[in-house]
C-alpha cells in the first residue's frame, strides 16, 4: 500500500499522466556536442568513445571495440555543463528486461573533465512484478585530470516549491544527503506524498546532479537542480503498471525558495 493516501500503486495516476505534462519550463535541446568524440577513463582502467554524430544520434563504442548506437538529447545547464539523456535499444545489461531500452543519464562537466553516468534499466523482481534500478559510474575525460563528482549533502535543509507547468507544482524538502519528502501541491497527484532515498553530486556552487527512487512506484528520476538559478532539468524512468508499458519522460520546473533550515547548538536545557 501507498504511505502517500492508502492508495495501492495500482490506484494511483498514470505515469504519462503525471509527468507528460511537465516539458513547460524544460530548456531547449542543444546541438553543441553534435561532431565531438569524448574519450572517457575510469579509475579501473576503462576506455570508451563516444562519437556524437548529430544533435541526437551518439554511437558508444568500447576498448574491445564494440560498438551500440543511441539516441539522446543534450541540454546546456550553465557553461561547459550538459545533462546528456541517452536511450539504447541494442544494449543487454544482465539486469535488464530484454526488449526494454536501456537509460543512460549524464551530469557532462567539461570544465573539469569529469562525467558522472547514470545506467537505469527495468527489472524483474522474483515476486513477479518490475521495477527500475540504476548504477552510478564515474568518469573523466581523456587528457583531463583524474578525478569524480563527490556525494554531496549541501542541498540539505533547504525547502522549495517547484512549478513544473501552469497546474503541476510540488513542495521538496531536502532532509539530508541521502533523503527527501516532497507533497503535490496542486496537479494530478494533489494530496500525495512520500519520503524516499535520494543521492547528489555536486557539480558546481548551487548546483547538484540530483536522483531519487521511489518506493511505491517502479519511478527513478535523474535531474541537475541549480539553487542559484533556481531552476531544475532532468528525466524520469518509469514502469507504468497500468499498462505494462515502458515510460521515459524528461521535464523541467522553476523554483521558489520556501526556506532554509538550520539548527541552533546543541545546550542543556532548563529544568524546573
Amino acid at each position: 500500500m501507498s504511505e502517500q493516501d492508502g492508495r495501492a500503486p495500482g490506484e494511483l495516476p498514470q505515469l504519462d499522466a503525471t509527468f507528460g505534462g511537465q516539458t513547460q519550463y524544460r530548456a531547449p535541446f542543444a546541438g553543441d556536442l553534435a561532431g565531438r568524440s569524448l574519450g572517457l577513463v575510469n579509475a579501473d582502467g576503462q576506455h570508451a568513445s563516444y562519437v556524437f554524430a548529430g544533435a541526437h544520434d551518439v554511437t558508444r563504442v568500447d576498448a574491445q571495440g564494440t560498438t551500440s548506437r543511441r539516441r539522446y538529447d543534450a541540454t546546456a545547464v550553465r557553461e561547459d555543463t550538459y545533462l546528456i539523456d541517452m536511450l539504447s535499444d541494442d544494449v543487454s545489461l544482465p539486469d535488464s528486461v530484454p526488449g526494454l531500452p536501456v537509460s543512460e543519464t549524464w551530469a557532462l562537466d567539461l570544465r573539469r573533465g569529469l562525467a558522472t553516468l547514470v545506467t537505469t534499466v527495468v527489472t524483474d523482481r522474483a515476486d513477479g512484478t518490475r521495477w527500475v534500478a540504476s548504477s552510478d559510474a564515474h568518469w573523466w575525460l581523456e587528457g583531463a585530470a583524474p578525478g569524480r563528482h563527490e556525494r554531496s549533502s549541501g542541498m540539505a535543509g533547504v525547502r522549495v516549491l517547484w512549478q513544473y507547468s501552469d497546474t503541476d507544482r510540488y513542495d521538496h524538502i531536502y532532509l539530508n544527503g541521502s533523503s527527501f519528502a516532497w507533497q503535490c501541491v496542486s496537479g494530478t497527484e494533489q494530496g500525495l506524498t512520500e519520503l524516499d532515498r535520494t543521492r547528489a553530486y555536486a557539480i558546481a556552487d548551487d548546483l547538484y546532479f540530483f536522483g531519487w527512487s521511489e518506493h511505491v512506484q517502479p519511478v527513478e528520476s535523474m535531474l541537475f537542480v541549480d539553487l542559484s538559478a533556481m531552476k531544475s532539468i532532468g528525466r524520469m524512468i518509469g514502469w507504468e503498471e497500468h499498462t505494462g508499458a515502458f515510460v521515459h519522460h524528461q521535464f523541467g520546473a522553476v523554483g521558489t525558495l520556501l526556506n532554509r533550515t538550520t539548527y541552533p547548538p546543541l545546550r542543556p536545557l532548563a529544568c524546573g
